[in-house]
Protein backbone atom coordinates (compact mmCIF):
# COMPACT_ATOMS: atom_id res chain seq x y z
CA UNK A 1 0.00 0.00 0.00
CA UNK A 2 0.77 3.36 -0.82
CA UNK A 3 3.72 4.88 2.16
CA UNK A 4 4.05 1.77 4.08
CA UNK A 5 7.05 -0.32 5.04
CA UNK A 6 6.92 -3.85 2.99
CA UNK A 7 9.66 -6.43 2.71
CA UNK A 8 9.26 -9.14 1.15
CA UNK A 9 11.90 -12.37 1.40
CA UNK A 10 12.39 -15.14 -1.26
CA UNK A 11 14.18 -18.30 -0.86
CA UNK A 12 17.39 -16.77 -2.79
CA UNK A 13 17.73 -15.87 -6.00
CA UNK A 14 17.64 -19.23 -7.75
CA UNK A 15 14.66 -20.32 -5.82
CA UNK A 16 12.47 -17.58 -5.65
CA UNK A 17 11.59 -16.32 -9.60
CA UNK A 18 8.87 -13.23 -10.22
CA UNK A 19 9.01 -13.11 -13.95
CA UNK A 20 6.95 -11.18 -16.08
CA UNK A 21 6.77 -13.20 -19.02
CA UNK A 22 7.22 -9.68 -21.43
CA UNK A 23 3.99 -8.64 -20.34
CA UNK A 24 4.78 -5.75 -18.48
CA UNK A 25 7.19 -4.28 -15.85
CA UNK A 26 7.87 -6.84 -13.07
CA UNK A 27 7.11 -4.13 -9.69
CA UNK A 28 5.94 -1.10 -9.72
CA UNK A 29 6.23 0.75 -6.36
CA UNK A 30 4.95 4.13 -5.59
CA UNK A 31 5.65 6.12 -1.51
CA UNK A 32 6.42 3.35 0.43
CA UNK A 33 9.91 1.59 2.11
CA UNK A 34 9.98 -1.11 0.18
CA UNK A 35 12.63 -3.80 0.90
CA UNK A 36 13.22 -6.73 -1.70
CA UNK A 37 15.45 -9.57 -0.21
CA UNK A 38 16.35 -12.97 -1.95
CA UNK A 39 14.79 -13.58 -5.28
CA UNK A 40 15.66 -13.03 -9.08
CA UNK A 41 12.98 -10.30 -10.94
CA UNK A 42 13.34 -11.16 -14.88
CA UNK A 43 11.72 -10.50 -18.13
CA UNK A 44 9.94 -7.58 -17.41
CA UNK A 45 8.92 -5.12 -20.44
CA UNK A 46 7.63 -2.01 -20.64
CA UNK A 47 6.08 -0.50 -23.67
CA UNK A 48 4.29 2.35 -23.36
CA UNK A 49 8.03 4.31 -23.24
CA UNK A 50 7.92 4.03 -19.41
CA UNK A 51 11.28 2.98 -17.49
CA UNK A 52 11.98 -0.02 -14.57
CA UNK A 53 11.36 -3.09 -16.95
CA UNK A 54 12.36 -5.14 -13.75
CA UNK A 55 11.41 -2.57 -10.99
CA UNK A 56 10.11 0.80 -11.26
CA UNK A 57 10.19 3.07 -7.82
CA UNK A 58 9.02 6.84 -7.63
CA UNK A 59 8.68 8.90 -4.21
CA UNK A 60 10.28 5.61 -2.63
CA UNK A 61 13.16 4.10 -0.54
CA UNK A 62 13.82 1.07 -2.13
CA UNK A 63 16.57 -1.43 -1.21
CA UNK A 64 17.24 -4.38 -2.74
CA UNK A 65 19.37 -7.03 -1.04
CA UNK A 66 20.91 -10.43 -2.29
CA UNK A 67 18.54 -10.19 -5.49
CA UNK A 68 19.41 -10.73 -9.46
CA UNK A 69 17.34 -8.56 -11.86
CA UNK A 70 17.75 -9.93 -15.44
CA UNK A 71 16.62 -10.04 -19.06
CA UNK A 72 14.25 -6.61 -18.30
CA UNK A 73 13.24 -4.44 -21.03
CA UNK A 74 12.23 -0.52 -21.10
CA UNK A 75 12.84 2.34 -23.11
CA UNK A 76 15.14 3.84 -20.23
CA UNK A 77 16.58 2.14 -16.47
CA UNK A 78 15.82 -1.47 -17.99
CA UNK A 79 16.67 -3.03 -14.88
CA UNK A 80 16.11 -0.69 -11.90
CA UNK A 81 14.26 3.01 -12.46
CA UNK A 82 14.26 4.41 -9.08
CA UNK A 83 13.41 8.05 -8.57
CA UNK A 84 12.50 10.70 -5.45
CA UNK A 85 13.86 8.10 -2.80
CA UNK A 86 16.93 6.58 -1.68
CA UNK A 87 18.29 3.12 -3.60
CA UNK A 88 20.03 0.62 -1.98
CA UNK A 89 21.67 -2.39 -3.67
CA UNK A 90 23.69 -4.87 -1.36
CA UNK A 91 25.01 -8.34 -2.96
CA UNK A 92 22.72 -7.94 -5.87
CA UNK A 93 23.13 -8.68 -9.86
CA UNK A 94 21.85 -6.20 -12.14
CA UNK A 95 22.42 -8.02 -15.91
CA UNK A 96 21.30 -8.44 -19.17
CA UNK A 97 18.98 -5.45 -18.91
CA UNK A 98 18.17 -3.38 -22.14
CA UNK A 99 17.05 0.10 -22.57
CA UNK A 100 15.91 1.65 -25.73
CA UNK A 101 16.71 4.56 -24.86
CA UNK A 102 19.18 5.58 -21.33
CA UNK A 103 20.25 3.38 -19.06
CA UNK A 104 20.22 -0.93 -18.84
CA UNK A 105 20.70 -1.58 -15.46
CA UNK A 106 19.74 1.41 -13.38
CA UNK A 107 18.96 4.67 -14.21
CA UNK A 108 18.69 6.61 -10.47
CA UNK A 109 17.64 10.18 -10.27
CA UNK A 110 17.05 12.22 -7.11
CA UNK A 111 18.25 10.75 -3.57
CA UNK A 112 20.80 8.98 -2.38
CA UNK A 113 22.35 6.01 -4.18
CA UNK A 114 24.34 3.35 -2.58
CA UNK A 115 25.36 0.05 -4.20
CA UNK A 116 27.90 -2.43 -2.04
CA UNK A 117 29.05 -6.21 -3.28
CA UNK A 118 26.73 -5.67 -6.03
CA UNK A 119 27.39 -6.32 -9.93
CA UNK A 120 25.89 -4.24 -12.81
CA UNK A 121 27.27 -6.20 -15.79
CA UNK A 122 26.63 -7.07 -19.65
CA UNK A 123 23.25 -4.54 -19.94
CA UNK A 124 23.15 -2.87 -23.04
CA UNK A 125 21.45 0.58 -23.74
CA UNK A 126 21.30 3.47 -26.52
CA UNK A 127 23.07 5.59 -24.29
CA UNK A 128 24.82 4.83 -20.86
CA UNK A 129 24.31 1.04 -20.37
CA UNK A 130 25.70 0.62 -16.97
CA UNK A 131 24.04 3.32 -14.17
CA UNK A 132 22.84 6.50 -14.78
CA UNK A 133 23.04 8.51 -11.13
CA UNK A 134 21.55 12.08 -10.99
CA UNK A 135 22.10 12.43 -7.54
CA UNK A 136 24.29 11.28 -4.59
CA UNK A 137 26.04 7.90 -4.78
CA UNK A 138 28.78 5.84 -2.66
CA UNK A 139 29.55 2.74 -4.59
CA UNK A 140 31.64 0.17 -2.81
CA UNK A 141 32.96 -3.24 -3.78
CA UNK A 142 31.51 -3.41 -6.33
CA UNK A 143 31.94 -4.28 -10.67
CA UNK A 144 30.34 -2.43 -13.47
CA UNK A 145 31.29 -4.03 -16.31
CA UNK A 146 31.14 -6.11 -19.84
CA UNK A 147 27.92 -3.39 -20.60
CA UNK A 148 27.24 -1.49 -23.80
CA UNK A 149 25.98 1.42 -25.76
CA UNK A 150 25.51 2.32 -29.02
CA UNK A 151 25.83 6.14 -28.55
CA UNK A 152 27.57 7.29 -25.43
CA UNK A 153 28.28 6.13 -21.87
CA UNK A 154 28.64 2.56 -21.21
CA UNK A 155 29.93 1.76 -17.57
CA UNK A 156 28.65 4.69 -15.12
CA UNK A 157 27.64 8.17 -15.21
CA UNK A 158 27.07 10.88 -12.87
CA UNK A 159 25.46 13.77 -14.05
CA UNK A 160 24.33 16.15 -11.53
CA UNK A 161 26.79 18.98 -10.44
CA UNK A 162 25.03 19.07 -7.18
CA UNK A 163 26.07 16.23 -6.22
CA UNK A 164 28.20 14.23 -3.82
CA UNK A 165 29.91 10.77 -4.85
CA UNK A 166 32.23 7.70 -3.65
CA UNK A 167 33.43 4.96 -5.03
CA UNK A 168 35.49 2.71 -3.23
CA UNK A 169 37.21 -0.65 -3.74
CA UNK A 170 35.44 -0.71 -7.46
CA UNK A 171 36.25 -1.45 -11.29
CA UNK A 172 34.90 0.06 -14.04
CA UNK A 173 36.11 -2.47 -16.62
CA UNK A 174 35.42 -3.57 -20.42
CA UNK A 175 32.63 -1.34 -21.35
CA UNK A 176 31.86 0.00 -24.60
CA UNK A 177 30.28 2.95 -26.43
CA UNK A 178 30.46 5.07 -28.63
CA UNK A 179 32.44 7.84 -26.59
CA UNK A 180 32.48 7.92 -22.83
CA UNK A 181 32.91 4.48 -22.50
CA UNK A 182 34.17 4.15 -18.86
CA UNK A 183 33.57 6.54 -15.79
CA UNK A 184 32.10 10.13 -16.20
CA UNK A 185 31.71 12.06 -13.09
CA UNK A 186 30.11 15.82 -12.99
CA UNK A 187 29.52 15.97 -9.04
CA UNK A 188 30.23 18.97 -6.60
CA UNK A 189 32.71 16.96 -4.73
CA UNK A 190 33.48 13.39 -5.53
CA UNK A 191 36.38 10.91 -4.82
CA UNK A 192 37.41 7.58 -5.90
CA UNK A 193 39.74 5.60 -4.06
CA UNK A 194 41.06 1.89 -4.98
CA UNK A 195 39.12 2.54 -8.09
CA UNK A 196 40.62 -0.01 -11.27
CA UNK A 197 39.13 1.59 -15.19
CA UNK A 198 40.51 -1.49 -17.36
CA UNK A 199 39.99 -2.02 -20.70
CA UNK A 200 37.07 0.47 -21.69
CA UNK A 201 36.45 0.82 -25.80
CA UNK A 202 35.40 4.10 -27.16
CA UNK A 203 34.47 2.60 -30.64
CA UNK A 204 34.24 5.93 -32.57
CA UNK A 205 34.41 9.17 -30.41
CA UNK A 206 36.85 10.57 -26.98
CA UNK A 207 36.66 9.36 -23.66
CA UNK A 208 37.42 5.50 -22.81
CA UNK A 209 38.16 5.49 -19.48
CA UNK A 210 37.53 8.26 -17.00
CA UNK A 211 36.51 11.56 -17.53
CA UNK A 212 36.39 13.98 -14.60
CA UNK A 213 33.87 17.35 -14.70
CA UNK A 214 33.37 18.04 -11.55
CA UNK A 215 34.53 20.56 -9.25
CA UNK A 216 36.29 18.85 -6.38
CA UNK A 217 37.48 15.30 -7.78
CA UNK A 218 39.98 13.40 -5.96
CA UNK A 219 41.69 9.86 -7.65
CA UNK A 220 43.84 8.14 -4.71
CA UNK A 221 45.50 4.53 -4.95
CA UNK A 222 43.71 3.84 -8.52
CA UNK A 223 45.05 2.48 -11.81
CA UNK A 224 43.40 3.80 -15.21
CA UNK A 225 44.67 1.02 -17.75
CA UNK A 226 44.28 -0.83 -21.14
CA UNK A 227 41.14 2.01 -22.10
CA UNK A 228 41.06 2.31 -25.63
CA UNK A 229 40.05 5.32 -28.03
CA UNK A 230 41.12 4.07 -31.72
CA UNK A 231 40.02 6.88 -33.26
CA UNK A 232 39.90 9.83 -30.80
CA UNK A 233 41.58 11.54 -27.55
CA UNK A 234 41.19 11.28 -23.74
CA UNK A 235 42.01 7.25 -23.96
CA UNK A 236 43.01 6.83 -20.05
CA UNK A 237 41.71 9.66 -18.07
CA UNK A 238 40.11 13.46 -19.29
CA UNK A 239 39.63 16.45 -17.12
CA UNK A 240 37.54 19.72 -17.35
CA UNK A 241 37.19 20.56 -13.82
CA UNK A 242 39.22 20.38 -10.56
CA UNK A 243 41.13 17.26 -10.61
CA UNK A 244 43.83 15.40 -8.02
CA UNK A 245 45.45 12.40 -8.71
CA UNK A 246 47.43 11.06 -5.49
CA UNK A 247 49.31 7.34 -5.84
CA UNK A 248 47.61 6.16 -9.12
CA UNK A 249 48.96 4.45 -11.86
CA UNK A 250 47.86 5.80 -15.52
CA UNK A 251 49.03 3.06 -17.79
CA UNK A 252 49.10 1.32 -20.86
CA UNK A 253 45.82 3.26 -22.40
CA UNK A 254 45.33 4.14 -26.40
CA UNK A 255 44.53 7.07 -28.60
CA UNK A 256 44.59 7.00 -31.92
CA UNK A 257 44.72 10.90 -31.56
CA UNK A 258 46.00 12.90 -28.73
CA UNK A 259 46.11 12.35 -24.83
CA UNK A 260 46.86 8.54 -24.94
CA UNK A 261 47.54 8.65 -20.80
CA UNK A 262 45.59 11.93 -19.42
CA UNK A 263 43.93 14.90 -21.85
CA UNK A 264 43.82 18.04 -19.43
CA UNK A 265 41.30 20.57 -21.49
CA UNK A 266 41.57 24.06 -21.30
CA UNK A 267 39.48 24.43 -18.62
CA UNK A 268 40.80 22.07 -16.29
CA UNK A 269 43.24 22.29 -12.92
CA UNK A 270 44.62 18.81 -12.64
CA UNK A 271 47.31 18.16 -9.60
CA UNK A 272 49.28 14.99 -10.09
CA UNK A 273 51.63 13.71 -6.91
CA UNK A 274 53.15 10.90 -6.36
CA UNK A 275 51.65 8.85 -9.59
CA UNK A 276 52.71 7.17 -12.45
CA UNK A 277 51.80 7.75 -16.09
CA UNK A 278 53.86 4.85 -18.59
CA UNK A 279 53.17 3.25 -21.83
CA UNK A 280 50.12 4.94 -23.59
CA UNK A 281 50.21 5.41 -26.71
CA UNK A 282 48.61 8.67 -28.25
CA UNK A 283 51.55 10.23 -25.73
CA UNK A 284 51.51 10.55 -22.10
CA UNK A 285 49.74 13.92 -20.88
CA UNK A 286 48.17 16.66 -23.08
CA UNK A 287 47.70 20.16 -21.32
CA UNK A 288 45.34 22.69 -22.48
CA UNK A 289 45.04 23.79 -18.62
CA UNK A 290 46.58 23.93 -15.85
CA UNK A 291 48.89 21.07 -14.79
CA UNK A 292 50.45 20.73 -11.67
CA UNK A 293 52.56 17.15 -11.49
CA UNK A 294 54.92 16.11 -8.74
CA UNK A 295 56.73 13.60 -7.28
CA UNK A 296 55.85 11.68 -10.42
CA UNK A 297 56.94 9.46 -13.65
CA UNK A 298 56.29 10.05 -16.96
CA UNK A 299 57.84 7.08 -18.73
CA UNK A 300 57.63 4.95 -21.80
CA UNK A 301 55.20 6.81 -23.85
CA UNK A 302 54.65 6.82 -27.56
CA UNK A 303 53.04 9.76 -29.76
CA UNK A 304 53.28 9.80 -33.24
CA UNK A 305 50.78 12.03 -34.22
CA UNK A 306 51.52 15.30 -32.48
CA UNK A 307 55.02 16.48 -30.50
CA UNK A 308 55.49 16.38 -26.63
CA UNK A 309 55.51 12.25 -26.36
CA UNK A 310 55.98 12.76 -22.78
CA UNK A 311 53.93 15.97 -21.97
CA UNK A 312 52.53 17.96 -24.51
CA UNK A 313 51.49 21.91 -23.16
CA UNK A 314 49.76 22.68 -25.98
CA UNK A 315 47.57 25.64 -25.24
CA UNK A 316 47.84 29.23 -25.74
CA UNK A 317 48.41 32.07 -23.48
CA UNK A 318 47.08 30.90 -20.02
CA UNK A 319 47.95 27.16 -20.12
CA UNK A 320 50.57 26.18 -17.15
CA UNK A 321 52.66 23.25 -16.82
CA UNK A 322 55.00 22.74 -13.11
CA UNK A 323 57.06 20.05 -13.20
CA UNK A 324 58.53 19.60 -9.84
CA UNK A 325 60.73 16.21 -8.59
CA UNK A 326 59.61 14.38 -11.13
CA UNK A 327 61.29 11.70 -13.72
CA UNK A 328 60.23 12.05 -17.38
CA UNK A 329 62.26 9.33 -19.18
CA UNK A 330 62.26 6.57 -22.23
CA UNK A 331 59.33 8.82 -24.35
CA UNK A 332 59.36 8.60 -27.68
CA UNK A 333 58.21 10.60 -30.29
CA UNK A 334 57.89 11.33 -33.78
CA UNK A 335 57.85 14.80 -33.97
CA UNK A 336 59.23 17.64 -31.83
CA UNK A 337 60.37 17.54 -27.52
CA UNK A 338 60.38 13.76 -26.87
CA UNK A 339 60.06 14.25 -23.18
CA UNK A 340 57.92 17.63 -22.72
CA UNK A 341 56.89 19.86 -25.87
CA UNK A 342 55.65 23.65 -24.65
CA UNK A 343 54.26 25.20 -27.44
CA UNK A 344 54.09 28.98 -28.19
CA UNK A 345 52.00 30.88 -25.41
CA UNK A 346 52.41 28.34 -23.17
CA UNK A 347 54.52 28.65 -19.17
CA UNK A 348 56.62 25.36 -18.73
CA UNK A 349 58.49 24.99 -15.10
CA UNK A 350 60.74 22.58 -14.55
CA UNK A 351 62.10 21.95 -11.07
CA UNK A 352 64.56 19.90 -9.64
CA UNK A 353 63.02 16.69 -12.53
CA UNK A 354 64.86 15.08 -14.23
CA UNK A 355 64.54 14.31 -17.83
CA UNK A 356 66.42 11.86 -19.99
CA UNK A 357 66.53 8.97 -22.56
CA UNK A 358 63.84 10.49 -24.54
CA UNK A 359 63.68 10.58 -28.49
CA UNK A 360 62.55 11.98 -31.15
CA UNK A 361 62.34 10.38 -34.34
CA UNK A 362 60.97 12.45 -37.79
CA UNK A 363 63.58 14.34 -39.82
CA UNK A 364 61.45 17.42 -38.83
CA UNK A 365 61.51 17.06 -35.10
CA UNK A 366 63.78 18.92 -32.69
CA UNK A 367 64.15 18.73 -28.99
CA UNK A 368 64.79 14.97 -28.12
CA UNK A 369 63.92 16.02 -24.19
CA UNK A 370 62.71 19.55 -24.33
CA UNK A 371 60.73 21.38 -27.10
CA UNK A 372 59.72 24.79 -26.10
CA UNK A 373 58.26 27.74 -28.37
CA UNK A 374 56.87 29.36 -25.68
CA UNK A 375 57.84 30.25 -22.11
CA UNK A 376 60.18 27.99 -19.71
CA UNK A 377 62.43 27.83 -17.08
CA UNK A 378 64.45 25.05 -16.32
CA UNK A 379 65.85 24.95 -12.57
CA UNK A 380 67.89 22.44 -10.65
CA UNK A 381 67.52 19.80 -13.16
CA UNK A 382 68.72 17.07 -14.86
CA UNK A 383 68.56 17.00 -18.87
CA UNK A 384 70.56 13.92 -20.09
CA UNK A 385 70.58 11.17 -22.67
CA UNK A 386 67.94 12.66 -24.79
CA UNK A 387 68.19 12.55 -29.02
CA UNK A 388 67.04 14.30 -31.69
CA UNK A 389 67.13 12.51 -35.00
CA UNK A 390 65.74 15.26 -36.87
CA UNK A 391 66.88 18.94 -37.25
CA UNK A 392 68.75 19.41 -33.59
CA UNK A 393 68.47 20.03 -29.73
CA UNK A 394 69.00 16.63 -28.32
CA UNK A 395 68.92 18.29 -25.12
CA UNK A 396 66.57 21.04 -25.70
CA UNK A 397 65.35 22.91 -28.69
CA UNK A 398 64.51 26.39 -27.76
CA UNK A 399 62.35 26.97 -30.88
CA UNK A 400 60.54 30.00 -32.69
CA UNK A 401 60.64 33.83 -31.78
CA UNK A 402 60.08 35.01 -29.35
CA UNK A 403 60.50 32.01 -27.22
CA UNK A 404 62.25 31.89 -24.15
CA UNK A 405 63.79 29.22 -21.76
CA UNK A 406 65.47 30.79 -18.73
CA UNK A 407 67.86 27.68 -16.98
CA UNK A 408 69.91 27.95 -13.92
CA UNK A 409 71.15 25.18 -11.59
CA UNK A 410 70.46 22.67 -14.36
CA UNK A 411 72.62 19.48 -15.76
CA UNK A 412 72.99 18.77 -19.37
CA UNK A 413 74.44 15.98 -21.07
CA UNK A 414 75.05 13.14 -22.58
CA UNK A 415 72.29 14.59 -24.96
CA UNK A 416 72.83 13.64 -28.69
CA UNK A 417 71.63 15.23 -32.34
CA UNK A 418 72.20 14.64 -35.59
CA UNK A 419 71.92 17.70 -37.05
CA UNK A 420 72.45 21.49 -35.13
CA UNK A 421 72.95 21.29 -30.84
CA UNK A 422 73.59 18.26 -29.21
CA UNK A 423 73.18 20.50 -26.03
CA UNK A 424 71.29 23.09 -26.88
CA UNK A 425 69.38 24.40 -30.48
CA UNK A 426 68.27 27.92 -30.44
CA UNK A 427 66.62 27.82 -33.65
CA UNK A 428 64.78 31.38 -34.30
CA UNK A 429 64.47 32.13 -30.79
CA UNK A 430 66.76 33.00 -28.22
Amino acid sequence: GEGRAITVTGAGPALTVIDGNQLDRVLDVFRGIVVLEGMTLRNGRTTSGGGGGGVYANYTNLTLRNCTVTQNESARGGGVNPGYGDHTGLHDVISYNDAESESGGIRFYFGTLTIDNSQIVSNTAGYHAGIIAMGDALISNSAVEYNRADGSGGGLLQSDPASRVAILDSSVNHNIAADNAGLSISANRASLLRVRVNGNLAESGSGAGLGAGGSNVTVADSEISGNQAPTGSSAGLSNSGVLTITGSTIVGNRAGLLGGGIENFSVGHLRIFSSTVATNHGGGVFNTGNLWLESSAVISNVSTMSDGAGIYNAGGEGTMLTVISSTVRWNRGGRSGGGIANHSGAWLHVIGSTVSDNEVTDPYSTGGGIYNAGEAAIDASTISGNVSRGRGGGGLANWAFPAQTIITNSTFSGNQALHNGQEFNTGEGG
